[in-house]
């Protein structure tokens, strides 16, 4: 009897788990609160099924037990998605475990392989890249589709195989490269996921394992484009799964097969060569008899050194005279040379001293952080020890794989790190699986532990791939690459030498090789020689050229001021002319207004009308000197409200440069502020110039005004959540949400605070936001309207003394606040507490790419004659698709320099171009103080694009205000005496 109660307690336990869980997810669904009676009629709806569902379970002999997991958000005291999910997936996998064993067999095998592989392509190929891309990716998408020779090692494999996939009928042939990296990247998961499955038994810890991989950044944004890291990893996995056979079994046929494999993945790439250690070690500790039997090896060898055979269409191709051979092959030297990328030799083990490689082993956490998240990092850290001390055959393999791969990728010189880590991140999944597998048969009487690590590693994977789908979604719809390069090449005058960089050269030659483009512009790449700068190269090459033909450059350069040539704008790089230009052009709309008597306005061209808050404005303005200037001026483009300048970009020109009656042709970048609201505003342009006696001088027209109106701007809904380093979800009872709440202390004596909010469209009745603090109002004003619905962030400058901070919305009909939604959609409040931030908190928007989220300092402040490591902190806004680089400097009170680095962020290891949406990057610089320095000085920041040189805009009205508008000063620092010893 005591046991029949027993069990009925526990079915209706499970019956009211299914009923309150289910009815909470469907009242909260709506944006709108509910009523006691609908949140009990939908209650009462879903129980009833979820009493039949027991009851069939009953009669099957199946428990529902695990299920009571979902009483975890049952009871969570507000409504969060994130639990929700995590307490389904609990539920979901403790019920499997609980109703089933791990299925076997051959027939499983397979199943389980396709289960894994065929989600997976779908997802690459629905984020593929569409398009042409630049850099590497469109050198890979070129030789492939002229069977070319790429640059060392040379990766005949890959180009072999890319050319087979031009010839499906997809599409161009840049998307069909691209879909080749999506193939292997799904082979990959199937044989990550296959390798965990042999070394345990256990298909759900393989499938976790594909998932963890499937999920990571990087990995994912190498199945989307054409490269040769997405083989790497595929040979990596398949390296692995064969070696974990020969463990199982020890046979001379596994053995082979490894050796094929691994011989593949070195022909491709001979980094991969490295692994031969930690495989070489598994080796002899699976099979000791190898060591005293030298005839086993010979088939293995035989296997390993057969796909190097493919190294051959390196020299045949290039002595067939392929279209694309930068660096031909003619003897065996350049054969050799080629193969073994002997021309980066001196990058390899770089980073070798002390503090060099602190900071290189501290930016590989960070990286590792950035493709996982420090839950599935802290996790794969406890597989490993559960491995390490259940199967340490199988931990010293994966863990020498991974450890192997990091040394080697954090001593190497080269801006790919994030990519260099690949066979690591295969490792490391490995790792997560094969340890889960373990744990689950050690600790078998105790299931919900297995129940609790295989649901965290889902949850947590699954998450990571919500968190990237909006980025890769908007860099599949990218096509800046083409775009740019289309331009330039259909707008270039007849016979045009166009002297490019890596990253646009790749693509120019694409359109002209593979697309047949303007056979009659000669595209060079052009890089340092000797002893010359990439500055002074071009300026020899544009020398060289210029008399005979027309030229164009892709980069700008400081050192151009000092050469009598003009570099005009033109469709993002600029058009090399001898000397000053007097002619017009239709593409630009005319002004034909005076300022003062001494500069003309000619015209404007405005790329677009209607942008997003963070989105950059593209303004082109011509104009003209009527006398000879005598002053140095400046020209300004402005965005203009009612609230003042919401986004402004500005030009200096040296008037000694500048001869009269020639027309000068400018380009504006012209960031928006992220708190600029829906409507229409005013753009501006014009002229002034700094006064001796400080401050600055407008140009006015023939009427008296002080600026030249152009077309005005209506400026959309964004669409995107904004980056914060806060996010959060608190609904109001009117359907607006709170999202994410920043706080920005870098401007002495003040503090802004930053909300972010998510507004519905056709709001009627208009909020009014409050701020409190301690029982004090100190802030009210209207919540803007959104016609379409969407987000907005406001800004709010606070007294610096206020520490805690409540926000409510107040309805503006009523008066009175609007209630907070807590669980079951049900008001709990009406006030939202926000966090308590600490004494440095940064929140800097930079040219709407990027925020300014910290910044960390030597504690004992910077000492002449030594280091100063400064390490400022970056929160991406959006996938990022341009090259920007980070200057960080010192300079003294009187303005001159006493130190500088500048470089791509975190030591050269994750360019901008490898950022997603809400990736926080850490960027460490150490400064060489002159032992000459002394007195106070200002530690100053500068982000800017690695190709025009263009400093990202500062967007804060504050810093604007003095002087900051270009660069940000971090800081003053009184500089130390030398230490004596």
């Amino acid at each position: 009897m005591r046991i029949k109660t027993s069990q009925r307690l526990r079915r209706f336990a499970v019956i009211a788990a299914i009923g309150l869980y289910a009815s909470r997810l469907l009242v909260e669904s709506s944006v709108l609160p509910s009523t006691g009676v609908v949140a009990a009629l939908v209650m009462l709806a879903v129980s009833g099924a979820g009493f039949y569902v027991t009851e069939l379970a009953s009669h099957r002999g199946i428990t529902l037990n695990p299920l009571l997991a979902l009483y975890v958000y049952v009871l969570w005291p507000s409504p969060n998605h994130a639990v929700a999910a995590g307490a389904a997936v609990v539920a979901g996998i403790g019920y499997i475990m609980a109703n089933r064993r791990e299925p076997t067999g051959n027939q499983w095998s397979s199943i389980s392989d396709f289960a894994i592989a065929a989600p997976a392509f779908a997802l690459f190929t629905h984020t593929l890249s569409r398009t042409v891309l630049p850099a590497d990716a469109g050198e890979f998408q070129l030789v492939s589709g002229v069977l070319g020779v790429a640059h060392p090692p040379g990766y005949p494999l890959y180009t072999m195989l890319g050319h087979l996939f031009t010839l499906l009928p997809l599409g161009e042939p840049a998307y069909c490269v691209n879909l080749f990296a999506a193939v292997t990247s799904a082979l990959t998961l199937a044989v990550v996921a296959r390798t965990v499955r042999r070394a345990t038994g256990f298909p759900s810890a393989g499938m976790a394992a594909a998932l963890v991989l499937a999920g990571s950044t990087t990995f994912w944004a190498q199945s989307t484009t054409a490269n040769i890291r997405s083989m790497t990893a595929l040979f990596t996995a398949l390296s692995l799964l064969t070696l974990t056979d020969f463990i199982r079994d020890r046979s001379d046929r596994s053995l082979s097969r490894f050796a094929l494999c691994f011989g593949l993945g070195v022909t491709h790439h001979s980094s991969l060569a490295l692994l031969g250690l930690p495989f070489v070690a598994a080796l002899a500790a699976a099979d000791t008899s190898l060591v005293s039997s030298p005839r086993r090896w010979l088939r293995p060898l035989t296997a390993f050194a057969a796909p190097f055979i493919l190294l051959l269409y390196l020299p045949i191709r290039s002595l067939c005279g392929t279209p694309f051979d930068p660096v031909p092959i003619r003897t065996f030297g350049d054969f050799v040379q080629h193969v073994l990328a002997l021309g980066f030799r001196g990058d390899m083990l770089y980073f070798t001293t002390g503090q060099a490689l602190r900071l290189r082993s501290e930016i590989t956490l960070s990286i590792l952080s950035l493709q996982f998240g420090w839950p599935l990092l802290l996790i794969g850290t406890a597989m490993f020890l559960v491995l390490l001390r259940r199967v340490p055959r199988l931990a010293l393999l994966f863990g020498g794989v991974f450890l192997i791969n990091v040394v080697s990728a954090i001593t190497y010189r080269a801006p790919q790190t994030v990519e260099y880590l690949m066979p690591a991140y295969v490792a490391l999944v490995c790792v997560i699986g094969c340890g889960f597998a373990t744990l689950a048969v050690w600790l078998e009487r105790i299931p919900a532990i297995g129940t609790i690590v295989l649901s965290l590693v889902l949850l947590l994977s699954g998450a990571n791939l919500i968190r990237n789908y909006p980025s890769f979604i908007a860099l599949s719809k990218d096509q800046s690459a083409r775009d740019y390069a289309q331009s330039v090449l259909e707008s270039a005058p007849p016979r045009t030498v166009i002297l490019a960089n890596w990253h646009h050269a790749t693509v120019f030659w694409y359109l002209q090789q593979i697309e047949g483009r303007r056979q009659d512009v000669s595209v060079r790449y052009v890089y340092p020689e000797g002893t010359l700068s990439m500055a002074e190269n071009t300026i020899r090459r544009i020398a060289s050229e210029i008399e005979d033909r027309p030229v164009v450059v892709t980069n700008r350069y400081h050192e151009y001021d000092g050469t009598p040539y003009r570099f005009v704008p033109f469709h993002g790089a600029y058009l090399v002319q001898s000397g000053p230009s007097v002619t017009t052009s239709p593409e630009f709309s005319e002004l034909g207004v005076e300022l003062s008597d001494r500069i003309r306005m000619v015209g404007y061209q405005i790329d677009r009308l209607t942008l997003s808050p963070g989105e950059v404005l593209t303004v082109r303005i011509r104009w003209q000197p009527t006398v000879k200037l005598e002053h140095d001026y400046s020209f300004f483009v402005q965005v203009l409200g009612p609230e003042g300048v919401l986004g402004q970009g500005d030009i200096t020109h040296q008037a000694a440069r500048y001869e009269t009656g020639e027309i000068v042709t400018d380009e504006y970048l012209v960031p928006l502020y992220l708190t600029t609201h829906p409507g229409e505003y005013d753009l501006i342009t014009g002229a002034y110039f700094t006064v001796p006696e400080g401050g600055w001088q407008r140009l006015t027209t023939t009427e008296g005004g002080d600026h030249v109106t152009l077309p005005t701007i209506q400026v959309r809904e964004r669409q995107s959540v904004p980056a914060s380093q806060h996010p959060m979800r608190k609904a109001f009872a009117n359907g607006v949400c709170l999202v994410g709440a920043d706080m920005d202390r870098s401007v002495h004596g003040s503090q802004r605070l930053y909300l972010h909010w998510r507004v519905p469209g056709g709001l009627d009745d208009q909020p009014r936001l409050a701020l409190h603090a301690d029982g004090d109002l100190l802030a009210s004003e209207p919540l803007p309207r959104l016609g379409q619905g969407g987000y907005l962030t406001t800004a709010h400058d606070l007294p610096a003394d206020v520490i805690q901070l409540w926000v409510e919305l107040v309805s503006g009909s009523s008066e009175l606040p609007i209630p907070v939604l807590g669980p079951w959609n049900r008001p709990s409040g009406t006030r939202v507490s926000l966090p308590r931030w600490t004494a440095n908190s940064r929140y800097v928007p930079l040219g709407g790419e990027m925020v300014l989220t910290g910044l960390q300092t030597d504690p004992d402040g910077p000492i002449a004659g030594a280091t100063y490591r400064v390490q400022p902190t970056f929160l991406s806004q959006r996938a990022i698709t341009n090259d920007y680089r980070v200057s960080v400097s010192l300079h003294s009170q009187s303005g001159s320099r006493y130190a500088q680095q500048d470089s791509v962020p975190a030591m050269g290891a994750i360019p901008t171009l490898k950022w997603v949406a809400g990736w926080s990057v850490e960027d460490p610089h150490v400064l060489e103080i002159p032992v000459d320095a002394s007195g106070e000085a200002k530690l100053r920041l500068t982000v800017y694009d690695a190709f025009t040189q263009r400093p990202l805009a500062v967007l804060d009205d504050r810093l604007v205000r003095s002087g900051q508008g270009i660069h940000m000063d971090l800081a003053t620092v009184q500089l130390e005496a030398p230490l004596v010893d």
